[in-house]
């Protein structure tokens, strides 16, 4: 799986990272919002992770931006929001979840295990007995998003 970090804190991720590639996940990084668009835009990730600390509106419109770009992108950001906060203010992005600003490596593990089914655990990413499962996890985020950015456009 391709997973797209755009982060201002590299350091932040660079402990993360053989958990994510240990999970199979090809990892690329950006520096700014500008780039990860380019990158989005040159090969579409499975996941985009925002770590720019931005404020809502503008992590909202980076979403969509993403999505505008490929509504299959599955996204998550890193932000200091109660996770109740993150769900109003992100409510039908479809968005995977949030990480916690000083995040750990157990963080990462949950996000990855929201969005990323392996072959030992019966399954491969959107493929296999295993999404079955959790369907919730395939489906209904990326149908809450297209729904929420085609509303927004009409």
């Amino acid at each position: 799986m391709d997973i797209l970090i755009v982060t201002s804190r590299p350091e932040q991720w660079a402990p993360v990272l053989p958990v994510m590639e240990g999970r199979g996940a090809a990892v690329r990084q950006a520096g700014s919002l500008e780039q990860g668009m380019e990158l989005v835009r040159q090969q579409a990730p499975a996941l985009a992770v925002l770590d720019l600390g931005l404020e809502p509106e503008e992590l909202r419109k980076a979403v969509i931006d993403i999505l505008m770009v490929n509504a299959m992108i599955h996204t998550a950001a890193v932000s200091p929001m109660t996770a109740a906060e993150f769900h109003d203010k992100m409510e039908g992005l479809g968005m995977l979840m949030s990480l916690p600003v000083d995040f750990t490596v157990r963080d990462v593990e949950k996000m990855m295990e929201q969005v990323y089914l392996c072959e030992y655990e019966g399954g491969l990413f959107n493929g296999g007995a295993a999404q079955m499962e959790r369907p919730n996890t395939f489906i209904i985020q990326q149908g809450r998003a297209a729904e929420s950015v085609l509303m927004e456009i009409v």
